[in-house]
């Protein structure tokens, strides 16, 4: 019938509308935080918007961030004085998938989703125990360590704690202007989630802390 095929076009459109960046696809990207995590997917551009603070913008469907909305497991989040810097607030190893929707979404999250949204996915501590941490260091003296594993206290909680850091060590000025090529960052993150699994009902507590 036609009532059939039009709820089939609009299914068939929301599909082709979004894109999943899954768990294979952040490692293949060995990105370092959320906006490094798009430099496989070309419906995202990541452009500094201001180099002397290191803030960067995002772009979706050619117009910038302000008209993207940013969700963090479905939750509206990182706004305001926050947006210009939150692509940093991420690590990548923390992350177990993002959604990228463009164009205009159903405002169920928010009205901020004019050109798309992004909702990032964390990793969860109900799923299958694990313990992972890695080390970068770079020749222009920038380090990072990241840390994260979960453990199930019993049949139905489950905690995590997921650890970030990183710094730049020294500041550099290769074509001596008098201008330091990328600002220094020291920065530590960290998250202890929580997991409730009842018989009929799920609750999720995160206590998330960050120092920069």
């Amino acid at each position: 019938s036609s009532a059939a095929s039009d709820v089939y076009k609009r299914q068939r459109a929301g599909i082709l509308n979004q894109d999943m960046i899954s768990t294979a696809e952040l490692s293949r990207a060995a990105c370092c935080n959320l906006g490094e995590s798009f430099t496989t997917n070309p419906s995202v551009d990541v452009s500094y918007s201001d180099a002397a603070t290191g803030a960067k913008q995002i772009k979706l469907l050619g117009l910038s961030g302000t008209y993207v909305q940013m969700l963090a497991e479905n939750i509206p989040n990182y706004r305001g004085v926050a947006s210009p810097y939150a692509l940093g607030y991420i690590p990548g190893p923390w992350m177990q998938s993002i959604q990228v929707s463009k164009g205009a979404s159903s405002v169920k999250n928010g009205y901020e989703s004019i050109t798309g949204q992004i909702n990032v996915e964390f990793k969860k501590p109900q799923t299958t125990e694990s313990v992972s941490a890695n080390l970068f260091a770079n020749s222009l003296a920038k380090i990072e360590a990241n840390f994260d594993g979960n453990i199930h206290l019993n049949q139905r909680v489950s905690t995590a704690l997921l650890a970030h850091y990183e710094n730049n060590l020294m500041a550099h000025d290769s074509n001596d202007d008098g201008f330091m090529d990328f600002p220094r960052v020291e920065q530590y993150n960290f998250q202890n989630r929580w997991a409730y699994m009842g018989a009929v009902s799920y609750t999720h507590l995160t206590l998330p802390t960050k120092l920069e």
